[in-house]
């Protein structure tokens, strides 16, 4: 047995001794990869201390030596699309060969969660499917970069998939948006394309941001000042809130009427349930929204019986509860098998781990879960995909048991007797909206690869703050602009969708976050070399994550033709220019206005104010390349606003199909202008 280990031992010291001889390339470099066309391609990675490395790629050479930490690039001269090619890498030791290396234009394709929506979640409909049947692309390759974050600038990525050729199970994963954007692409430019997803769902665009990016900023200099004194602290700050959060934990249990002398009576198998009700798990995600159809809060009860099949006899389980919020337990037939604590994590999904021993094997198992929620907002917000019973089985084919559907009901302690809980900390391990952090991880290691430019889609995190994001959108282009160090590189970007179910309707204008999000959004447009996909007609009202990412990926992608291709086509719908009025009715103007119309027979969507700033919904019609704004109850139009709302009804277009974007005509105070702007 010594002997056995013992050569396991040398065997293995061998390899890492063989390894450490090898050239490594670098994380972003692999098989089936795209490098970038028409620029010039560097290449690096680590090696033995001064270790001289050559690499070869169609035909041209390059050579350099590494420094003394082992560290090594070189540049080998711009390519014209095609392959594919060999990238063959040449050391002291046995030389690495990529395979299959296309030359195109690579995307780098960015954001939040309706970028990283993958289009296996586009498939619930007949047209989604066919679309995901035809996704066979060989000469569009796919990289994703898995979420992760980092404290300071990373020269590497912690994780990622391996490039692989679109096929439609390689697509499944991967972000719809980036790919109908860069199927568009390959269809109009017959290049090969390499997308690279970097996406974080629910993120702000200052954790996007670098330091420097964000130092350019006055209104982010006290953030900058916590981050620098708190990311270093991480693991002992959440140390010493768990202990707070336990303790008052502990608190509410003398409170909790499902607790007897301390004991969880209710999450005993034998507890009568005859007064708890049904409620069907998991609930809508529309519910973080501030929408509550079960009236969920304080000290909330659940539980479902599974019926485990005999094969699973002696097997351990997993349970997988998906997204949960906010804190709590997980007892399986009676016994406590986990605790949680996400009221500040709730972009971690929860799982819990069952022994074998607690498991009975062809029959009914009791699983009860409690949650404490100070928001009134408690529950299972998952995918009803997600929540379900899996047996640890790797060996074996066991089909997991879906665990959505009916639970029963009961709350334990009401919201407004819970005693007020620990403040949670702005500063924990893996938090993703810390300032810098997805930069540092998921953008920084990217830099030294030449691309085409971004695709970007994220700004509903930072609607509460709009009036700041007006600074803070154009400065992270900026400053990923500089990072890369390629000049202006086309930067496009998607217009916030429609979106409210958690707003009542309005009968009458109001001010809104997401309207002057949608105006910073506008703003950028300044910008040089950017482009802006309107997204305000095919969103979903109850819905944060609308399924039709196809349009969403055409519109970019005819931005791409435009700005980054330089090809003669309308890429935008209609854009605010200028207003007048005469004889009480207000003329609004607008650039890309060629074949000004409208769809469905009234245009919709218009608001007028006198000098009183009260607005009230106006008629309107198109005149021209203008349209004609009016109210007889208001005399003197000061003021003219378009779609300004979460979910508004808006039909103007121009006559290549794409809608005109939400706008205002006043410079008046919103709801988000921090208040030292406001009274200016």
């Amino acid at each position: 047995m010594m002997r056995t280990i013992f050569a396991t031992l040398v065997a293995g010291l061998l390899m890492m001794s063989s390894a450490m001889a090898d050239p490594l390339l670098a994380s972003v470099f692999g098989d089936s990869m795209v490098l970038q066309r028409d620029k010039p391609i560097p290449v690096w990675g680590k090696a033995e201390p001064n270790e001289s490395i050559v690499v070869s790629l169609g035909g041209k050479t390059a050579k350099t030596n590494a420094d003394a930490q082992g560290a090594w690039m070189l540049k080998l001269p711009r390519m014209k699309a095609g392959g594919p090619h060999e990238l063959v890498v040449t050391g002291a030791g046995k030389p690495l060969a990529l395979k299959d290396v296309l030359i195109g234009d690579v995307w780098v394709c960015s954001g939040q969660s309706n970028m990283g929506m993958a289009v296996q979640d586009t498939g619930r409909t007949e047209e989604g499917k066919k679309e995901i049947a035809e996704a066979n692309y060989p000469n569009i390759r796919l990289f994703v970069v898995m979420p992760t974050t980092a404290t300071t600038p990373q020269d590497e990525l912690a994780s990622h998939s391996p490039w692989a050729s679109c096929t439609p199970q390689s697509v499944l994963g991967f972000s719809a948006a980036g790919y109908f954007f860069g199927r568009h692409v390959y269809q109009k430019e017959q290049a090969p394309v390499g997308l690279v997803m970097t996406a974080w769902g629910g993120t702000c665009a200052e954790t996007w941001t670098s330091k420097a990016g964000l130092a350019s900023l006055p209104e982010f200099e006290t953030q900058l000042k916590d981050a620098e004194q708190n990311l270093p602290r991480l693991v002992q700050i959440e140390t010493d809130y768990q202990a707070k959060a336990q303790a008052w934990e502990t608190q509410l249990d003398t409170l909790d009427a499902g607790f007897q002398n301390g004991v969880p009576v209710w999450s005993k198998p034998e507890c009568p349930t005859a007064d708890w009700r049904p409620v069907d798990m998991p609930l809508s995600f529309a519910m973080l929204a501030g929408t509550n159809p079960s009236k969920l809060g304080g000290r909330v009860w659940l539980r479902r019986d599974i019926d485990v099949p005999a094969s699973w006899q002696g097997r351990d389980l997993v349970l997988n509860l998906g997204l949960v919020r906010e804190t709590g337990r997980v007892w399986f037939n009676g016994t406590e098998v986990s605790r949680f604590d996400l009221v500040y994590r709730f972009w971690d999904a929860k799982t819990a781990a069952i022994p074998s021993s607690l498991v009975k094997a062809g029959a009914s198992n009791t699983v009860v879960v409690l949650l404490t929620d100070s928001a009134n907002m408690a529950g299972m917000f998952g995918d009803a995909g997600t929540l379900q019973l899996i047996a640890k089985a790797p060996d074996a084919d066991l089909k997991p048991i879906s665990a959505a559907g009916s639970w029963q009901m009961k709350q334990g302690l009401a919201v407004e007797k819970l005693t007020p809980r620990p403040a949670p900390p702005s500063y924990w391990p893996n938090n993703p909206n810390m300032p810098t952090v997805l930069y540092n991880a998921m953008v920084h290691p990217l830099i030294r690869m030449p691309i085409k430019g971004v695709i970007w889609y994220q700004g509903e995190s930072n609607a509460g703050a709009a009036y700041e994001y007006r600074r803070l959108f154009p400065a992270l282009i900026q400053d990923w602009r500089r990072a890369w160090g390629e000049g202006n590189f086309p930067f496009l970007y998607v217009q916030i969708a429609n979106f409210g179910c958690w707003q009542p309707a309005a009968t009458e204008p109001r001010e809104c976050t997401w309207a002057e999000l949608r105006e910073a959004q506008l703003m950028t447009l300044s910008v040089p070399k950017t482009g802006m996909a309107v997204s305000i007609d095919i969103g979903d009202v109850n819905d944060i994550h609308p399924i039709d990412k196809k349009d969403v990926g055409i519109r970019l992608g005819m931005a791409a033709q435009a700005i980054a291709y330089g090809e003669r086509l309308e890429f935008s719908g209609p854009l605010y220019k200028s207003m007048k009025v005469k004889d009480g009715k207000a003329r609004v103007a607008f650039t890309h206005a060629k074949g000004l119309t409208v769809k469905g027979g009234v245009l919709e969507g218009f608001a007028v104010a006198g000098p009183d700033h009260k607005f009230v919904y106006a008629k309107a019609e198109v005149r021209g390349q203008e349209v004609l704004v009016w109210n007889d109850a208001v005399k003197s139009p000061a003021a003219v606003r378009y779609g300004w709302d979460f979910a508004p009804e808006c039909n103007l277009y121009n006559a290549a199909g794409l809608p005109a974007s939400p706008f205002r005509t006043d410079e008046w105070p919103g709801v988000t202008v921090p208040k030292a702007d406001a009274t200016k």
